[in-house]
């Protein structure tokens, strides 16, 4: 299966949803230039469609970090299927890219709506 990139414009932020497998070249040449091509303040990776991915991948996932971050912006990746995020932790590139998980995002609103009482509250000595 070859590699592409759907771009969806959400105005503040512009998600880039990759389908395939990012391997050698094709894949991360066509990554690369979507990442590059778009100027959103917040770029969003969709991996939920991605099946694959193998070093060249990893390392074009930590280089597009990089020089997003260098340019002020974020570049925050979601939903990957097990076999990527095993990958993904296996190298430790984890460690490194801003991966939004499942999990953290229900932990977060989960957080959120228990301290949301304490936050209209003005707290008085």
């Amino acid at each position: 299966m070859s590699f592409a990139v759907h771009v969806q414009n959400n105005g503040d932020f512009v998600t880039l949803r990759c389908i395939g497998r990012l391997v050698f070249d094709e894949g991360t040449n066509a990554l690369r230039a979507a990442v590059i091509a778009h100027k959103g303040r917040q770029l969003v990776l969709d991996l939920a469609c991605m099946e694959a991915i193998d070093a060249a991948g990893v390392g074009t996932l930590i280089s597009l970090h990089q020089h997003v971050a260098g340019v002020g912006r974020n570049l925050i990746i979601t939903q990957p299927k097990r076999q990527v995020l095993d990958v993904l932790r296996l190298t430790k590139a984890d460690a490194v890219l801003n991966l939004q998980l499942p999990q953290q995002s229900a932990i977060t609103a989960m957080f959120s709506r228990a301290m949301q009482p304490w936050r209209s509250r003005t707290c008085v000595i």
